[in-house]
């Protein structure tokens, strides 16, 4: 089985039928290994328990999706160095590449259907250093041009099961360009990012530790690996992988998405929302229930879907302090979701006590799945509400059937005279709509045949199989021998 980008949406690749994502995040591998406080085990625990996640829990959520956060240098293993001067090993248990080949073998083994593989953190060369690497030990702005695309490389050429079509790439988790950067002018930062052009830079990066001084901002230029960067070099290198592009401001404004989209020859790409409570807002109230850029970023999203482009939530979150009842924002967010069949991952899958966006009860250590308050329950309940239903293939042909004419664009009487000439009789011909999916129904409308080839099927009968739309009539069963009355 694959995942592939058709239209605006995700598709089951060997079936056609609509794949919709919807999961969890599994936290710890951007971060343990290069701090060094768990060299046997790269997740340090911080998936609910050591190891990794517990999957039969996950499974019982209804997920059919997850999503890893990995550092470059971790993955990579160069040596590199802190704020505070430590020159740090980021793989110290050099088991970090195995692990993550564990753990996407473990998700499809429990039954999931797609694995979604974040460069969450990452850091450029300073040639200032010795070693001149920066250790990646916090979020930082960007993908860099001294090892992202290394990365990727490295990621994608070392193990079968990272190549499997059930695997996406988020190319990089939330770009932000408000630190460090030449301009505030927004059409800059988007085509910086994007496409690497134009007159943007970046005068200097920020640097962590997991000691005093702790944090500290580096005024040394360095160059990013745009995303059109990643793309192409992925692509050179054989790569069919959907690769999942984010906006700025953290992933959570999309206004120049559209506009300043790279090129994917493939066509395999979808466009990464985060969506939050809006910054600085308090829970219970209005402003609360909104995501940072609304309205804006729900018309982003929109335009973007129109452009048939897919769209997917690869995070969200909501409070889960102990006590409490509901999750305002979270369900506000889900009906807009569910209004645009957007793919929803949650952030974290974990067990820590983190008052916000920890999906699992809170310091309980338990891994088995009791959902966290407020939070964990809400996005449990839209969990196990959703449903796969995917649209069936149509029959084969039976043994003898004779072949059947492509019926792309054509009309009523054309399409009836082709069907005739190859030897089906009009009157047995059933033409069907379906209403829950508007690209792989099965369909014909009073003026125009809506699909691009036609299946024989059993008793003499043939099913059109839509494309894309040029007419849509009413969505109900036709036979052209009993109705032939307008619609």
């Amino acid at each position: 089985m694959g995942i592939s980008v058709q239209g605006n949406r995700f598709i089951i690749t060997e079936t056609g039928a609509t794949f919709r994502a919807r999961g969890v995040h599994c936290p710890g591998l951007a971060y343990v290994a290069i701090q060094g406080w768990s060299p046997t085990d790269p997740t340090g625990g911080q998936m609910g328990m050591a190891g990794g996640p517990d999957w039969a829990a996950i499974v019982a959520w209804n997920v059919n999706t997850v999503r890893f956060e990995l550092n470059e240098a971790s993955w990579l293993g160069y040596s590199c160095m802190d704020v505070s001067g430590t020159v740090r090993d980021p793989d110290p248990g050099n088991n970090y590449k195995d692990k993550v080949v564990e753990l996407v073998t473990a998700a499809f083994a429990a039954g999931l259907q797609c694995v979604i593989i974040d460069l969450h953190w990452t850091a450029p060369r300073n040639a200032g250093l010795t070693p001149q690497d920066v250790a990646p030990m916090l979020q930082t702005n960007f993908a860099d041009a001294d090892h992202s695309i290394d990365f990727w490389l490295s990621l994608y050429n070392y193990h079968p099961i990272l190549r499997d079509p059930r695997v996406m790439y988020e190319l990089f988790n939330e770009p932000f360009f408000h630190a460090m950067f030449n301009s505030g002018v927004a059409a800059v930062q988007w085509e910086y990012m994007m496409k690497g052009t134009g007159s943007g830079a970046f005068t200097g990066y920020e640097v962590g530790g997991s000691a005093p001084p702790w944090y500290a901002q580096v005024f040394v230029p360095w160059a990013i690996a745009s995303y059109q960067a990643m793309i192409t070099a992925l692509r050179t290198a054989g790569c069919t992988q959907v690769l999942l592009v984010a906006g700025v401001m953290y992933a959570k404004d999309m206004s120049g998405w559209l506009a300043n989209r790279p090129t994917d020859p493939l066509n395999q790409m979808a466009a990464v929302w985060h969506s939050y409570p809006a910054f600085n807002t308090v829970w219970g109230t209005p402003e609360y229930i909104i995501p940072d850029f609304y309205p804006a970023v729900h018309t982003d999203v929109q335009a973007i879907l129109a452009a048939g482009i897919p769209v997917i939530v690869t995070e969200s979150g909501d409070r889960n302090t102990l006590g409490t009842i509901g999750a305002p924002f979270l369900s506000n967010h889900l009906t807009f979701v569910d209004a645009n069949n957007l793919s929803q991952i949650f952030w974290a899958w974990s067990t820590t006590g983190e008052q916000n966006h920890v999906l699992l009860r809170i310091g309980q250590g338990d891994p088995s799945g009791t959902p966290s308050d407020g939070y964990g329950v809400t996005a449990r309940a839209w969990l196990l509400a959703q449903t796969d239903d995917p649209d069936p293939p149509p029959d084969p042909p039976p043994p003898g059937s004779p072949p059947v004419p492509n019926l792309f664009g054509l009309k009523r009487a054309e399409a009836l005279a082709a069907i005739t000439a190859a030897g089906f009789v009009p009157g047995a011909i059933t033409f069907e709509t379906s209403q829950r999916n508007r690209d792989q129904v099965l369909a014909q409308t009073p003026e125009y045949v809506m699909g691009g080839s036609a299946t024989a099927a059993a008793g003499s009968s043939i099913a059109i199989v839509i494309g894309q739309p040029i007419r849509l009539g009413r969505r109900r069963r036709r036979r052209w021998d009993d109705d032939k009355s307008s619609s």
